[in-house]
């Protein structure tokens, strides 16, 4: 069972057993049932792809998909992807680290990579070689210290 199918599951027994008690607002039953359906609703199935040095990763995961937001576990790092227009932010973060990579087309950034348990920060340069942002599909080729990357994401239904 993945993060995401036990966040539901634990937000609907929350419901319900609020829901078997007498004198519970019934706003927040609503709300409860609301945010239920939302989150089961916003719950997709996605495919990356990342090619990193000829080498391609590829991983199925489930992700949490909400307005122009994407978030989901790839082994036990949380990605949280924000799409800004023509921008986006990429968040990656576990217990050891916090990389923040912001791409813009044809754009050079600045991204942060913190290591958590000296708490040092890192500044990284990042140039968007090309940016796609389609309705489900999002493709990324980027540089890092002279290291080109490509990163995909599909959604599937």
């Amino acid at each position: 069972i993945d993060s995401i199918t036990f966040f539901i599951i634990s937000l609907y027994s929350n419901f319900i057993i609020r829901k078997k008690i007498k004198n519970i607002s019934a706003i927040y039953i609503k709300v409860c049932y609301n945010v239920f359906e939302l989150v089961l609703m916003a719950k997709k199935k996605i495919q990356i792809s990342l090619k990193n040095n000829n080498e391609v990763t590829k991983s199925d995961l489930s992700a949490l998909i909400i307005d122009n937001n994407i978030k989901y576990i790839d082994n036990d790092i949380i990605v949280n992807i924000n799409i800004n227009n023509d921008i986006i932010i990429m968040k990656r973060e576990n217990n050891e680290y916090q990389l923040i990579l912001e791409f813009k087309n044809k754009k050079k950034t600045t991204g942060s990579y913190l290591l958590k348990n000296n708490n040092i920060q890192f500044d990284l340069e990042i140039l968007t070689n090309n940016l796609i942002i389609k309705d489900k599909f999002i493709s990324i080729i980027y540089e890092i210290n002279n290291e080109v990357k490509e990163y995909e994401l599909k959604i599937r239904e």
